[in-house]
C-alpha cells in the first residue's frame, strides 16, 4: 500500500515538474480574464491618459496571453517554447537508445543461438566425414 502511494506521488512530482510553467500559465490566464470580464466596462474604456487605472493595460496583456502560446517568443537568450522542445527530445533519445539496446540485444541472442546450431551442424558434419 505505502508502495502504490509511494508511486503515485512520484508520478504527481515528475507531472508537476514537467508540466509547471503551463499549469501556472493556464491559472494565470483564466485569472485574468475572469478579472476583465468582471471589470469589462473598465478594461475596454480604452483611456489610457484621461483616467489612467491600468484595467486597459490588463485588457491588452491578456490579449497578448492568449496569442503568445502559438508563436515561439525569445527574450534575453531564454526560448519560452523550447522547454518542451527540449523534454521531448530527451525524451525521444531515451526511447531511441533503448530502442536499440534491445535490437542489439535480440541479434546478439539471434547470433548466439544460430551459433549453437552452427556449432552443433559443424560437430555433426565432422562426426559423419570421420
Amino acid at each position: 500500500m505505502i508502495e502504490k502511494i509511494k508511486l503515485i506521488a512520484k508520478r504527481l512530482f515528475n507531472f508537476l515538474k514537467r508540466y509547471i510553467y503551463q499549469i501556472l500559465y493556464i491559472i494565470m490566464l483564466c485569472a485574468l480574464w475572469i478579472y476583465i470580464i468582471l471589470n469589462w466596462e473598465k478594461c475596454v474604456s480604452m483611456q489610457f491618459f484621461s483616467q489612467f487605472d491600468g484595467n486597459n493595460i490588463l485588457f491588452l496583456v491578456g490579449i497578448i496571453l492568449m496569442i503568445l502560446p502559438f508563436y515561439e517568443v525569445e527574450g534575453d537568450g531564454i526560448k519560452i517554447r523550447r522547454a518542451n522542445v527540449k523534454a521531448l527530445e530527451r525524451d525521444l533519445e531515451k526511447q531511441e537508445s533503448e530502442f536499440q539496446k534491445n535490437a542489439m540485444q535480440i541479434t546478439i541472442n539471434t547470433m548466439q543461438s544460430q551459433g549453437m546450431k552452427c556449432q552443433t551442424e559443424v560437430t555433426e558434419n565432422n562426426e559423419l566425414s570421420e
